[in-house]
């Protein structure tokens, strides 16, 4: 099935740049706060990544889903978190369909009838 957000990727290379530099970050910050909660920052400039390109390319992950964000107060901003499937991309596995990517209590895979 054609994935418009993987086409997105493949197409802007620079996009997958920018997920790996907020999870390096939150790798970073977790190993000295084990209770951080995982929502980082804006990113302002990104080597790879034009200065003008950066509102787009965040604009881009979170249309596609592989980036979160959060309202914070006035002086927080917002704040983002990349999500769970942006995560598996960056580790090279396949993308879960999303009848998949629900699972029942006892942590198992759905699967439809």
């Amino acid at each position: 099935m054609h994935d418009p957000g993987l086409v997105e990727l493949r197409n802007h290379p620079e996009y997958l740049l920018l997920l790996e530099a907020y999870r390096e970050c939150a790798q970073s910050i977790r190993a000295a706060n084990p209770e951080f909660d995982g929502w980082l920052p804006r990113l302002n400039s990104l080597d790879g990544i034009a200065s003008e390109g950066l509102s787009r390319a965040h604009g881009r992950l979170i249309c596609f889903g592989y980036l979160s964000f959060q309202l914070g107060d006035r002086t927080e901003g917002m704040k983002y978190q990349v999500s769970p499937e942006a995560l598996r991309l960056l580790d090279h596995e396949p993308p879960r369909a999303a009848e998949d990517a629900d699972q029942d209590a006892d942590g198992e895979l759905s699967r439809s009838a």
